[in-house]
């Protein structure tokens, strides 16, 4: 039995974070997807998930108008990944779908906007539908 799973990703915190790194000098790796104060995203972090990945909502603030909004929501959107559930193991079939933008309009880059999440699948009892989906 597959189960299926939705995805919350913190962009705004892995962004800040990926940023971070860079300006200490790490080197980031070709494969990474990087749009600045905007998404970062490497394919390989729905690689390991054995689940059918219902969705992936990539939760971003952005400062600027309207049509800058439109195009990060394009970008991220346009942004895949890929996962191979449990039943596809054994036929080496992979799938993928693409990153759902869930993009809030903040007035400047001091301004912090707090997102709480509350998760919870009490029906789950696949240890691998319990991942963590984040990637530095």
């Amino acid at each position: 039995m597959t189960h299926n799973v939705i995805g919350f990703i913190d962009g705004e915190n892995l962004v800040a974070r990926y940023q971070a790194m860079i300006a200490e000098g790490k080197t980031p790796c070709d494969s990474v997807t990087h749009i600045k104060d905007v998404l970062v995203w490497h394919p390989g972090v729905t690689t390991q998930i054995l689940c059918e990945i219902t969705r992936l909502s990539y939760y971003q603030t952005v400062v600027g108008d309207d049509v800058k909004l439109d195009g990060v929501r394009a970008e991220i959107s346009n942004t895949k990944f890929e996962y191979s559930p449990l039943l596809s193991v054994e036929t080496d079939a992979e799938f993928s779908g693409s990153l759902f933008p869930k993009i809030y309009k903040k007035q400047s880059k001091k301004a912090k906007r707090v997102f709480d999440f509350v998760m919870q699948n009490g029906t789950s009892k696949s240890p691998f539908c319990t991942q963590s989906l984040t990637a530095y």
